[in-house]
């Protein structure tokens, strides 16, 4: 079988575990997609009717206006007239100029080079090869980095009804009215809209790496090679704070939500929702002070709403908002860290030297079974049904990536990204912010990158790994 890499130039500018933390999972297996995915390489240039909306930010480097709208057939013709060298390396660092310009700092020492057949993406400026954590691993850029852009996955229903006025890719805007406050001024949200999920504030128990609150015992991190709990297919959130990367897999988040770890000196909360299936992380210090959530036991559109457990007047806040939605700090906003989401098989492949969290919790778990049945696919059921209103352009449960940028939001639906092809490198700016999302369906992979690491922007085209 072969594999579709298509290239899109799109520069638009514009669980709560409901059961009792003694619940026992039904019998039944994670859905798993039945899929075939294409092999052959295939990279598609500007795919976008209007070939103005190829044009290259107004704030990038001169550079980009000369291949912004050619496809990567006009990209090699082009490398060919610049240079007589191999079609890795078509210029030397002379002729190129100042690399810190083009490629940024180069300081990844060892970055990880991908297997024959791998999907990766390469830059037109340079012709250097980048791997799918974002490292260029051969070429003129070898050893820079591009900048990951903090991102979530989740549902659509749940994204829909609390983004109004957000933007969609390839095009569009929710039209939902969103949440709106409660008469009496106590809740961001309808108060009697934040609900019970069944469990009590800290019946799902979060994990915690020192073990505090009376944790059974501090939450482990193992070597890769150490976990067994895990099929190929399972999902996991990777974390990456300097040089160090760590995996939480889904099957954790199905039980705990919550799983508060540190790299280096940051400290950060790995919240994960399963009756929205997304993945949000936060730090500990925040702009307004510090903020180390747990399962509240209550949901408000069928989201985690989290709880701080030592206070006398506690904040609830709901993942999905990002936000504070009753309680003294009602209306603050969390700040987020990066993560990625993907299958177990492709993390083991792009991090094979992390750490992951063990299944060895102290609790009594079957982190083996998703506890949720058909719940990831089937429409129509709700453990809670939601609350707001969300658009029908998508089915309730299909999976998106999601971007809040300093003004505004935009998601990038997978079902539209599916549509282009199975690896889908996707141009696109919001907020002034060039970005590259890659997608691949295959893996569950998505990401988004700001793809100007040093003064230029570059433009990118999918690739298989040499």
């Amino acid at each position: 079988m072969s594999l579709r890499i298509l290239l899109v130039t799109c520069l638009f500018f514009t669980s709560a575990s409901c059961g009792s933390e003694e619940e026992t999972p039904p019998n039944s297996e994670q859905a798993e997609e039945q899929r075939d995915f294409d092999d052959a390489p295939t990279t598609v240039g500007a795919n976008i009717d209007d070939p103005d909306s190829n044009a290259p930010n107004s704030d990038s480097d001169d550079s980009d206006s000369d291949d912004s709208d050619s496809n990567a057939s006009d990209s090699d013709s082009d490398s060919d007239d610049e240079s007589d060298s191999s079609d890795t390396t078509p210029n030397n660092d002379e002729e190129l100029g100042d690399l810190d310009a083009l490629c940024g700092p180069r300081t990844v020492e060892a970055p990880y080079i991908p297997s024959t057949g791998e999907f990766i993406v390469q830059d037109q400026q340079t012709n250097s090869l980048w791997n799918l954590r974002g490292e260029a691993f051969e070429g003129p850029c070898e050893g820079a980095r591009l900048e990951a852009v903090p991102s979530f996955i989740g549902m659509w229903f749940s994204w829909s009804g609390t983004r109004p006025g957000a933007t969609l890719w390839p095009e569009g805007t929710n039209e939902q009215p969103g949440p709106s406050p409660d008469a009496s001024g106590d809740c961001e949200v309808p108060c009697s809209d934040i609900r019970s999920g069944g469990p009590p504030p800290d019946g799902i128990p979060a994990l915690d790496h020192l073990g505090r609150w009376n944790r059974p015992q501090p939450a482990k991190m193992v070597p890769v090679d150490e976990i067994s709990y895990l099929r190929d297919r399972d999902k996991v959130l990777g974390v990456t704070v300097g040089e160090e990367s760590r995996a939480y897999p889904h099957n954790l988040g199905w039980w705990h939500e919550i799983h508060t770890d540190q790299i280096g000196d940051v400290e950060f909360s790995v919240t994960f929702c399963p009756l929205t299936a997304s993945g949000i992380v936060y730090p500990t210090e925040q702009s307004w002070g510090e903020f180390v959530p747990f399962v509240s036991g209550r949901l408000y559109n069928s989201n985690l709403t989290m709880w701080e457990r030592d206070t006398e007047d506690p904040t609830y806040w709901n993942q999905m908002m990002n936000a504070g939605i009753k309680g003294p700090k009602a209306g603050e906003k969390l700040e987020v860290l990066p993560v990625v989401e993907m299958t177990w098989a492709r993390w083991k492949e792009l991090y094979p030297d992390s750490l992951v969290a063990s299944d060895d919790t102290g609790y009594d778990r079957n982190y083996t079974q998703y506890p949720y049945g058909d719940f990831e696919t089937n429409h129509d059921f709700w453990v809670v049904p939601p609350s707001l209103e969300f658009g029908d352009e998508y089915e309730a449960k299909d999976l998106l990536l999601a971007i809040d940028g300093p003004q505004t939001s935009r998601a990038w639906p997978w079902p539209a990204m599916e549509d282009v092809g199975d690896r889908v490198v996707i141009h696109d700016e919001l907020d002034e912010m060039s970005l590259i999302v890659v997608f691949d369906a295959e893996h569950q992979f998505t990401q988004p990158f700001r793809r100007d690491p040093g003064e230029t922007t570059l433009i990118f085209s999918g690739e298989v790994a040499p």
